[in-house]
């Protein structure tokens, strides 16, 4: 006990310092805010219906994006097909999307194996359109 009272008494400037650092790294980590300590009202769910969960969708982030390098798709069609719906088979073609068309991704990880995403088209012949891609053609600015 005496070897701790003599340490403290020997370093206590220091002691003191790095506490007083430590005051000021956790105060400023994470400062008083008002608006999250105002509770929000609870919500309950009606009795007669039953909760549906909805599938987790990434959100993208705001950006533009384009077509690229569909030259190299394997089934030789050089551009990227819009469509209704995020699958090959069920969803119908709305356009075709040409290397450089710009769009908006609205929505990433759609589809089977999260692969689609759905964008809406800022340039070439199918401007405001809204539909699904497949995000191998597409990639961000």
């Amino acid at each position: 006990m005496d070897a701790i009272k003599t340490f403290i008494g020997e370093h206590r400037p220091w002691l003191v310092g790095a506490g007083f650092l430590m005051v000021l790294y956790l105060y400023q980590a994470r400062p008083f805010d008002k608006a999250e300590d105002t509770e929000q009202p609870a919500t309950q769910a009606s009795p007669t219906k039953k909760a549906v969960s909805k599938p987790i969708v990434k959100q993208a982030p705001r950006g533009t994006h384009e077509v690229f390098d569909t030259y190299k798709d394997e089934n030789n069609e050089p551009w990227l097909t819009l469509r209704t719906l995020p699958n090959p088979r069920t969803g119908q073609p709305t356009g075709r999307l040409e290397d450089g068309t710009t769009l908006v991704v609205k929505e990433y990880g759609l589809g089977h194996k999260g692969k689609w995403a759905k964008i809406e088209v800022t340039s070439g012949t199918h401007v405001n359109q809204t539909g699904y891609v497949n995000t191998k053609w597409i990639r961000r600015f």
